[in-house]
């Protein structure tokens, strides 16, 4: 009879040695593969000098930009992943960094535009995708000096993109003395590309300056909504490994090999835990951010920002009450059905704040009466 200690016990029951020293030689591999290949998270040391993120505090980031839009009442998002044809098809997709796109990239973002979606970027991705959507190959121009806003707005940069071949602009948001486009709208299918050649006075250090800030802000409001930073492309996406196994020319030959050697595994260890989905980003929330952004609109000497936000907050409130149901004016739908016989007073209350809030720098006297007129009219509404 033979005990446990015997050969034949041994023999039965564990591997051999040989075979054990391969097996962790593979899983020691596999898994400093995967270290080499996982895309970088937010809380990483490399996020302040990381350039043009939303995830970045730093002179090079985008995280004010971020912070400004939220704050001003838009519905921004960070988009971590490629989904580019699961957007909605009114969304507003905006990367500032300077990566070109993939083929599969390109081609997902076509569609996307094709559909109804807004693209805002830069030279590299205009470039790419101009190429997948078969547009003329534009040309790029870069360029010191100087940089005018029909608006009035005081747009400060040291450098700017020009564009040039693309076709007629839709659109022209900020030029060159020359009167060449740095920032302009293309139709693309039902959507549109708008190309920005000032991506650099998006970043941390530079949207301070001048009107830099209300500039950004003003194009987001009119390129769409939800608004969405594309942070795939910046390096702080959730599908590294999966992006490079799809890009590469011998995908399903290595998903093969991956299968086996997964079953392999499988075959000389027991699994011993449940996978589970990485922790989501923390966001990263500051006493300051309210200060800092009354000192940019004081900076920026517009009473039309603030007054903005507060008619987008009376409007969400409005829709609220409706159960979601009010139209492109939910304020004074919410009046007609409460008080009908305030409708044309809150009507007329509503068209000239608005006119006041898309006006560059109006009266800050008449901002502040046309904000207070449409808080009162809401509080006698509410005391009914």
């Amino acid at each position: 009879m033979e005990t446990s200690g015997s050969p034949g016990a041994a023999g039965r029951s564990g591997l051999r040695p040989a075979g054990l020293f391969w097996a962790l030689l593979l899983v020691a591999g596999a898994a400093l593969l995967v270290a080499g290949l996982w895309p970088r998270e937010p809380d990483d040391d490399s996020a302040w000098d990381a350039p043009d993120t939303t995830f970045s505090p730093g002179p090079r980031g985008t995280k004010a930009l971020f912070l400004l839009l939220s704050q001003e009442g838009l519905p921004v998002t960070r988009l971590r992943r490629p989904s580019y044809d699961r957007l909605p098809p009114r969304a507003a997709l905006w990367d500032l960094s300077p990566e070109r796109l993939g083929p599969l990239e390109r081609r997902w973002l076509a569609g996307f535009v094709r559909a109804g979606g807004t693209f805002v970027g830069g030279p590299g991705p205009v470039r790419d995708l101009a190429a997948e959507a078969g547009l003329p190959g534009p040309e790029f121009l870069e360029k010191e000096g100087a940089v005018e806003e029909p608006g009035g707005l005081d747009v400060q940069v040291e450098r700017s993109w020009s564009i040039a071949g693309l076709g007629v602009p839709a659109r022209v948001d900020l030029r060159r003395e020359e009167k060449t486009p740095v920032v302009a709208d293309f139709p693309l299918g039902r959507g549109r590309i708008v190309f920005v050649g000032i991506t650099a006075a998006a970043r941390d250090d530079q949207i301070g300056r001048g009107d830099n800030g209300p500039f950004f802000a003003r194009l987001a409001r009119r390129t769409g909504s939800p608004l969405f930073f594309d942070e795939f492309q910046t390096g702080f996406g959730d599908e590294g490994l999966a992006r490079l196994l799809a890009s590469a020319p011998y995908r399903w030959g290595l998903l093969q090999g991956a299968l086996a050697l997964v079953l392999g595994l499988l075959g000389l260890f027991a699994r011993r835990e449940v996978a589970r989905a990485a922790d989501p980003p923390r966001r990263r929330r500051t006493d300051d951010q309210v200060a800092a952004l009354a000192r940019l609109w004081r900076q920026g000497d517009d009473a039309g920002l603030p007054l903005g936000v507060l008619l987008s907050a009376a409007a969400e409130r409005a829709r609220g009450r409706l159960s979601g149901a009010g139209g492109f004016e939910p304020f004074p739908e919410w009046v007609a059905v409460v008080r009908p016989e305030l409708a044309e007073r809150a009507r007329d209350l509503w068209s000239r704040a608005a006119a006041l809030a898309g006006r560059a720098r109006p009266p800050a006297g008449r901002a502040r009466q046309a904000a207070a007129e449409v808080l009162e009219l809401e509080k006698e509404v509410l005391a009914w």
